[in-house]
């Protein structure tokens, strides 16, 4: 036990939180989020405490299995979905995704005993010097404190039995906090690449790590194990055609501001555009809800799953977001515009995306010059695994011939 206290005192809180921890992510600004300070720590950890109560989060069964798949939110589970059931294994989801009941979450454990750990928190917090850093764990103070707890839960939930732990995360607590875990207890990980990346992320230390294509891996350093270039799993077995109707999806995301938002609708109601609106799984801005739903000319289609919503439009428009590649391998022509768009994944450099510097400089018969080659950077399957037909498939293949599954 006194190796295991020596563990909790020595933990790295800053890098197991590395998404809210990094200067070059910066989540929570991104996010509109933090104004609050501690206060918004401490309604965050209650929030969660309560919730977790409230919907029985008291799930310990999944732990059973050899093969364990962890998921953290509905993208994630998108991805990992087709390799579960390819494996016949079961998936712990946490966070929001398990806010019902019947569900296979354990956080009630972490969440309610995290409060036992404020002492390691105030001396961990006095020992950081970066103002930013200390920032973070304020407003944030719930993902610190349950980096304690969320290690202790996994060391003593972590058996022999389990041979392999599969996640699709690589930058949030709960996911990092479990590889260490991993690493002390000699069980093998496994990371699947579930949405698009960049140079921001951190190294990869897992035993496996299969990506979607070139570009990821020109992305990622490589401090542990072996990876793999298998394609995209999240598209594995969806029908791929776009529109043929001149219409367009408009995608917004929690970094999108209201303004910004109702700025583009605007434009495109104005000009006589024909387009369908779908917001972020995870958007709970009553405000921006409201609008979109109460505006006149906006078709919602936020509860239609994206494969329909893709296949019945022709154009993307978005900020900065990921959903271009979804929507490029789906044979859309994607554009944005220069005060929304950040290249944060080299679309605009890499002949995805076309970027207009405003709104009124929008000419949709200018996207016919995209190049669709260019999603091969980004779904992409080396040589040795073109035998095996699909992504969940080539990561089944390779983990059963290393005999894991």
């Amino acid at each position: 036990m006194l190796d295991l206290f020596k563990k909790l005192i020595q933990l790295d809180i800053i890098d197991i939180n590395f998404d809210v921890s990094s200067k070059n992510i910066n989540q929570v600004k991104k996010l509109n989020s933090g104004k609050y300070d501690l206060l918004e720590g401490f309604f965050r950890l209650f929030y969660h405490i309560l919730t977790s109560i409230f919907f029985l989060k008291f799930n310990l069964k999944s732990f059973d299995s050899k093969v364990l798949l962890f998921s953290g939110t509905k993208n994630q589970t998108l991805a990992l979905d087709k390799l579960s059931n390819r494996l016949d294994v079961g998936m712990i989801k946490f966070g929001n995704q398990s806010n019902h009941f019947n569900n296979s979450s354990f956080e009630v454990f972490v969440n309610i005993t995290s409060i036992l750990f404020f002492p390691f928190f105030i001396v961990r917090y006095y020992k950081v010097k970066d103002k930013f850093h200390r920032k973070m764990m304020r407003c944030r103070l719930d993902r610190f404190l349950i980096s304690y707890s969320l290690f202790l839960f996994y060391y003593f939930m972590l058996k022999e039995k389990n041979k392999v732990v599969v996640v699709s995360n690589d930058h949030s607590v709960w996911q990092r906090t479990l590889i260490e875990v991993c690493a002390i207890k000699k069980i093998k990980t496994v990371y699947i690449q579930h949405a698009n990346v960049s140079k921001s992320f951190p190294d990869l230390k897992f035993d496996y790590s299969f990506l979607d294509g070139t570009y990821a891996q020109s992305c990622y350093r490589v401090a542990k194990g072996r990876v793999y270039l298998v394609g995209c799993l999240r598209f594995e077995g969806l029908r791929r055609f776009a529109g043929l109707t001149k219409k367009t999806l408009i995608c917004f995301n929690k970094i999108d501001t209201e303004i910004s938002i109702r700025k583009v609708i605007n434009f495109f109601i104005s000009h006589k555009l024909e387009f369908s609106v779908r917001l972020h799984p995870a958007e709970n801005r009553s405000s921006i809800i409201n609008y979109i739903q109460n505006t006149n000319g906006v078709n919602n289609v936020s509860d239609t799953s994206l494969e329909d919503a893709f296949n019945s439009h022709y154009y993307c428009f978005s900020g900065t977001s990921s959903v271009f590649l979804d929507a490029s391998i789906f044979g859309l022509k994607c554009f944005s515009i220069r005060e929304m768009f950040d290249d944060y994944y080299k679309f605009e450099k890499n002949g995805l995306v076309m970027v207009f510097d405003n709104l009124v400089c929008i000419n949709l018969d200018h996207l016919e010059s995209l190049n669709p080659n260019s999603v091969e950077l980004y779904d992409f399957v080396q040589t040795d695994l073109l035998g095996c037909p699909t992504p969940s498939e080539r990561i089944a293949y390779i983990l059963k011939l290393d005999n894991l599954i």
